[in-house]
C-alpha cells in the first residue's frame, strides 16, 4: 500500500510563505502549513509525522531556550524559527512547483494569518498577566 493518494483534493500554500510566518509568529504555524500541504497532496502519513513532530519540538526547544540567558535566548529561538521555516520551504518547493503546474490553485492565507495572530495575542496577553 502506498502512501500517496492519487490526486490532491485542496488547495496548497505557497511554501515560499512558511519563511516569513516562522519569523513572523513561530515555526509552529509555518509547521501547521506544511504538514497540512502534504495531507492536501494525499501524504497522509508525512502529514501525522511533522505535525506531530512540529507540535513536540515547539515545548523541547522553548524549554531548551528558557535555560539561556535572555540575550541568547531569543537570538537562538529567532535562529530556530529561521531555519525551520527555510527547511520547511525547501522539501516543498518541488511539491509545490508540480501542484501549480498540473493547474491546481494555491491556498489562502486568512485563516492561517487570523489563527497566527489570535495565538499571538493570546501568548501576548498570558505574557503581561503573568508579570
Amino acid at each position: 500500500m502506498s502512501e500517496f493518494n492519487a490526486k490532491p483534493v485542496k488547495k496548497l500554500w505557497n511554501p515560499n510563505s512558511f519563511i516569513v510566518f516562522s519569523v513572523l509568529f513561530s515555526f509552529l504555524p509555518a509547521g501547521i502549513m506544511y504538514a497540512l500541504n502534504y495531507g492536501r497532496s494525499g501524504y497522509n502519513k508525512k502529514k501525522w509525522t511533522y505535525l506531530i513532530g512540529v507540535i513536540i519540538f515547539l515545548p523541547i526547544a522553548l524549554f531548551l531556550t528558557s535555560l539561556l540567558p535572555d540575550f541568547l535566548s531569543k537570538t537562538v529561538l529567532t535562529g530556530i524559527n529561521a531555519v525551520g521555516g527555510i527547511y520547511f520551504m525547501n522539501t516543498q518547493e518541488q511539491l509545490y512547483k508540480n501542484h501549480i503546474k498540473s493547474g491546481e490553485k494555491r491556498a489562502s492565507y486568512f485563516l492561517p494569518i487570523t489563527i497566527s495572530l489570535l495565538f499571538t495575542a493570546l501568548i501576548l496577553a498570558l505574557y503581561i498577566i503573568g508579570s
